[in-house]
């Protein structure tokens, strides 16, 4: 049985402007309801029965993953980089994909729409108004932005001789260039980085730099106003960092830091409030990944950990009751990405898993369906999410 106090959750600021919301609002497809702080109750929810479909069988393993708004991208160890769900994010028509279908080779780097190849060239997969290529005309996807990047996140990259380049919307000093004007064309921010997420960034002695917008204490200075229009300089010792409204760093003994939005308890640190300056919230842990309004981490043994709003089994514990604080989700683990409404994750042997939303097909199980469903169509679509890992692609060797 599931709990049948279902939520709809504030989700990610892009997705929220997508659907014409603000980012501090509710999205789903409830109509009615109350209004509690980080949720939206809702009782539109009911037991399907539907089997757990089976998974596709894999000759190659799956090596990286990435999600955006209802869509999935994995590329496997041949380079081939696959991706389902939402038609638009992928560059279809009509239907939107319930399996994955490859639609690019020779690729080394996903980061939800940005892929770069093995030559280290930054696409943009699908047309945007600021692709970073000069324009802000809608062209056949997909288009060229940059060349010799070794990471990518957003609508920033870092190539190999350490420079950071950003481009795109630059209201409230997103991009970190020192203004706020918007850039069609990459502009370089700062150097001798080594990894970057949405207006953060390490540099090769370990410290983080943030930027940007500083809503609800999300630049992790002691404030909750006071935009920034370049990096700053915000902690130490940092080997790994993901950022949305809120920031979680890795520290170099293992410690997970977090601060920013907390609205739904994706600090993990037992409550619901704000924090301006880092908080520790975990050890022993080796990755994180933070979007909208929850985190995951993989601790040294593999195993997932999540928390944070999980109105549509986003966090794969079997319900969709929020968490305040780390909960195991499943074992062997090697990376996680979670998107707007679900989640993705590669185990040691290859394989991927998806829980979460399934109606627009971003499980990639070859079905909109779901466990649970809700009783009315939101723009034609019924809401259906699966509540726990649900193995997708099997790696089998031939």
């Amino acid at each position: 049985m599931f709990n049948k106090r279902f939520k709809t959750i504030c989700v990610f600021m892009t997705v929220a402007a997508m659907t014409g919301v603000l980012a501090s609002c509710v999205f789903g497809a409830a109509t009615t309801g109350v209004l509690t702080g980080c949720v939206f109750n809702s009782f539109g929810w009911k037991e399907t029965g539907v089997p757990m479909p089976p998974p596709t069988q894999i000759n190659q393993r799956v090596v990286a993953i990435s999600s955006t708004y209802m869509t999935s991208y994995a590329i496997t160890e041949d380079g081939s980089l696959w991706a389902w769900g939402f038609n638009e994010n992928i560059g279809r028509e009509g239907k939107h994909q319930l399996n994955p279908i490859k639609i690019m080779d020779d690729v080394a780097i996903t980061s939800g729409r940005y892929v770069v190849t093995a030559d280290g060239t930054l696409w943009e997969l699908v047309s945007s108004r600021w692709h970073g290529d000069g324009t802000t005309e809608d062209w056949p996807s997909p288009v060229e932005i940059l060349h010799d990047v070794v990471a990518v996140s957003s609508s920033h990259a870092v190539t190999s001789d350490g420079k950071l380049w950003g481009w795109g919307y630059n209201e409230r000093g997103r991009v970190g260039d020192g203004t706020t004007e918007d850039r069609a064309s990459p502009v370089m921010v700062m150097d001798d980085v080594i990894a970057v997420s949405f207006s953060s960034a390490i540099t090769s002695d370990g410290v983080l730099w943030v930027w940007g917008e500083n809503y609800r204490g999300r630049l992790g200075n002691g404030t909750t106003g006071g935009n920034k229009l370049s990096p700053v300089p915000i902690m130490e010792d940092v080997i790994a960092v993901s950022s949305d409204d809120h920031t979680m760093a890795i520290t170099s003994d293992g410690t997970l830091w977090g601060w920013g939005y907390n609205n739904c308890g994706q600090l993990g640190i037992g409550s619901r409030r704000t924090r301006t300056r880092p908080t520790r919230v975990m050890s022993d842990v080796v990755a994180v990944a933070a979007y909208g309004t929850r985190t995951f981490a993989i601790t040294s043994d593999g195993k997932l950990w999540g928390w944070g709003s999980n109105a549509n089994g986003e966090l794969g514990d079997g319900t969709t009751r929020d968490r305040r604080r780390p909960i195991l989700i499943m074992e062997d683990v090697v990376s996680v990405a979670p998107g707007s409404s679900h989640t993705l994750a590669i185990t040691s042997d290859g394989s991927l898993w998806a829980w979460g939303k399934s109606d627009f097909g971003q499980l990639g199980i070859g079905t909109p369906r779901g466990e649970i469903e809700r009783t009315m169509t939101d723009r034609g679509i019924r809401p259906a999410a699966w509540l726990s890992p649900v193995l997708v692609l099997e790696y089998v060797p031939d």
